[in-house]
């Protein structure tokens, strides 16, 4: 069967780095095709004549639901759908520094902030077609495609990926979460000098945390939880799941948290960690 990946996401979300990854893994890219040409595309591509088992279409953002609905018809092909999207205010900071046009603005007329919120609400309203929604605001291209090679290898193996994503919840929630838990509660290891400028990867930091019968309490609570929704999540078939961990500035408690949870669930669900603001400068 024909294994078909399909990437969309706002213009200066991550395409191009995402498209590379399926590049480096032999996936034949067909780029911004017109929706209309998409059945004949496949048809074409499982006959013997222009046989290939891996593709990876790449649809223009403003399209995308239009062309996901349409492959998901098709029962012929093997689907994986992969949505980008990332803050407006990020877009626009790039499109500002590299001066180079908006392709939406350039084709509409209208103005670069207008462009990027439209294609913003694009990628969110394909939200629940895909199967990995990623925010790639604070991502490297690097870290986005340790992401996208991880999900992959998940998907690709039958198992579930659970991803944990440690993040300062002073810094806004990511957009791609499944849900998140909140660990202020628990002892704060900035206020103690020696570990102030550790993180929760840390020995140091993990001991002291996983030092307060608070933190021990907590965990079993949440792990009798993952528990039983992760079993819920993968009989239903859901290829990607993530996590978020929330604490103030996203460097100690939240990190050490998600590190402990991956460790944890790593023997049943194939894992992977993000730590959104692990190198943020924490400001009190």
């Amino acid at each position: 069967m024909l294994k078909v990946v399909t990437i969309s996401g706002p213009s200066g979300s991550g395409n191009t780095t995402a498209r590379y990854v399926f590049e480096e893994r032999g996936y034949k890219i067909i780029e911004n095709p017109p929706i209309e040409a998409l059945d004949v595309i496949i048809t074409s591509l499982l006959t013997d004549k222009y046989s290939c088992e891996k593709l990876c279409v790449i649809l223009e953002i403003k399209y995308a639901k239009e062309g996901v609905e349409l492959l998901k018809k098709r029962k012929d092909i093997d689907l994986l759908t992969i949505i980008l999207t990332t803050s407006p205010e990020s877009i626009v900071k790039r499109y500002s520094l590299s001066r180079h046009a908006h392709p939406l603005a350039v084709s509409e007329g209208i103005s670069l902030n207008d462009a990027v919120l439209k294609e913003v609400d694009y990628a969110l309203s394909c939200q629940d077609l895909a199967d990995f929604f990623i925010d790639t605001t604070n991502l490297t291209p690097k870290e986005l495609k340790g992401v996208i090679y991880g999900d992959i290898e998940g998907k690709t193996s039958g198992q579930l990926t659970v991803q944990f994503t440690s993040f300062g919840i002073k810094n806004d929630r990511p957009k791609d979460l499944d849900m998140f838990f909140d660990v202020r509660s628990l002892p704060n290891p900035y206020w103690v000098p020696n570990l102030k400028d550790l993180t929760g990867l840390d020995q140091e930091v993990a001991d002291y945390v996983v030092g307060f019968d608070i933190t021990n309490k907590l965990l079993d609570k949440m792990v009798e939880y993952l528990t039983y929704l992760l079993e819920i999540v993968s009989e239903d078939g859901r290829p990607y799941y993530n996590i978020g961990i929330a604490c103030s500035g996203g460097q100690h408690r939240s990190v050490f948290v998600a590190e402990y949870l991956a460790k944890h669930f790593a023997d049943k669900y194939h894992v992977v960690t993000n730590h959104r603001d692990i190198n943020r400068v924490e400001k009190m």
